[in-house]
């Protein structure tokens, strides 16, 4: 594994296990919609040579999902704990609204948004390190 991908590993891989258990109906479906979805990124950052975006990576889990769970499907829907109090996050990432989209609607700028974005990615970084820190013993997976 090359540096950067073992960085994105190390960096996600909790956020993302946690969205596809959310999705999945036990946990061996889980485990594999995370592999496949590491897969992707591996191939991604090694044929692009680009580190991709955490809203990259989360709409990336979301479509392996989609794809392993309803696949032929062109519309889904989860329901995704990290995202029930980041309402422009769950617009852009579970109901697929696009982000001109969104502001046009909300009557904000690009940049607000961005804002909005970051603020609601660090909301959900500090809860999800915040649960792994009160879940002592949990076994992390490990992907090889």
């Amino acid at each position: 594994m090359n540096t950067s991908f073992e960085n994105i590993y190390d960096t996600y891989c909790p956020m993302l296990y946690s969205i596809a258990l959310q999705v999945s109906p036990n946990r061996l479906t889980a485990e594999k919609i995370l592999i496949n979805t590491f897969k992707k990124i591996y191939y991604q950052t090694e044929s692009k040579k680009i580190k991709p975006f955490c809203i990259d990576l989360i709409k990336m889990i979301i479509k392996t999902a989609q794809e392993e769970l309803y696949p032929g499907k062109t519309t889904y829907t989860f329901k995704i704990k990290q995202f029930e109090n980041t309402p422009l996050l769950h617009k852009l990432l579970i109901q697929q609204v696009n982000l001109e989209t969104y502001c046009n609607e909300n009557g904000i700028t690009r940049n607000n948004a961005l804002i909005i974005i970051r603020n609601e990615f660090m909301m959900i970084r500090n809860i999800s390190e915040k649960n792994l820190l009160d879940t002592p013993g949990q076994s992390s997976f490990q992907l090889n």
